[in-house]
């Protein structure tokens, strides 16, 4: 499953909302049979919640800057 976008509005961020609609998404793919999700994340605010919902299964990749091939980072 991939999520297309998910934004709250800017005056009603940092009210849990973002990660509310993350988690309602997580727990409603998993009811239906779904054991990966994939997206973008666009932005530090994006990552910081997905980290929240998600902790140690979040799996986070980016391209290699030399060879330009897939590798999973750690976040810190």
């Amino acid at each position: 499953m991939m999520t297309i976008n998910i934004e709250v509005s800017e005056e009603l961020r940092h009210n849990g909302i973002g990660e509310k609609l993350l988690k309602f998404l997580a727990d409603e793919a998993k009811k239906r049979g779904v054991t990966t999700l994939n997206g973008n994340i666009t932005n530090v605010a994006a990552l910081k919640t997905r980290v929240k919902v998600f902790g140690d299964s979040l799996n986070i990749f980016m391209p290699d800057p030399v060879t330009g091939k897939m590798s999973k980072v750690s976040v810190d």
